[in-house]
């Protein structure tokens, strides 16, 4: 459940940092 979780997370910042870089760009 715990390693469901952070993977989860991860996405979670990927899809963050990606629309951050696009508004930027």
């Amino acid at each position: 459940m715990r390693a469901l979780i952070i993977s989860i997370n991860i996405e979670i910042k990927m899809e963050r940092t990606t629309r951050s870089l696009s508004d930027l760009g």
